[in-house]
């Protein structure tokens, strides 16, 4: 980890600045996007924030775009939520967006045992299924 810049506004933390107010000067498109890099040991590039723009080199297909419904945090609303294929969840529903938080944690056994029975979640965002396997959602660290 090397740090973490606060991007929210100012209804979070009185006290402090965020880097938006800043950059509402030198952006003319209030886009930013994250490329999340998902090799721990050998990444040379890690991740990635672009303010003002989205960084095509990084994605295929189209964007599903889904307007903030509160400024106090970064809340979208979530057209439906499936596990496995089963809904769970009947949209609309708020979903908060952070990646200030890096996961759900749970016993690395049980993680390890149960990881390749882990089902596909379907997040419906912009009208948009957007579908994690497994691999995705699970972090493997050992810790040595």
């Amino acid at each position: 980890l090397n740090g973490t810049m606060r991007g929210g506004s100012r209804n979070v933390s009185a006290n402090a600045r965020g880097c938006w107010i800043s950059l509402q000067i030198l952006c003319p498109t209030a886009v930013f996007s994250f490329y999340l890099n998902r090799d721990l040991f050998n990444n040379t590039v890690g991740g990635e924030l672009t303010l003002c723009g989205i960084d095509p080199t990084h994605y295929q297909g189209p964007i599903a775009w889904e307007p903030l419904i509160s400024e106090t945090y970064w809340q979208i609303q979530l057209g439906g939520l499936s596990i496995n294929g089963q809904q769970i969840i009947n949209g609309p529903f708020t979903a908060i967006v952070d990646s200030g938080t890096s996961l759900i944690a749970g016993p690395p056994a049980l993680v390890q045992k149960t990881i390749s029975n882990l089902p596909p979640i379907t997040f419906v965002i912009g009208g948009a299924q957007l579908v994690m396997t497994a691999q995705s959602y699970v972090i493997k660290v050992s810790i040595s």
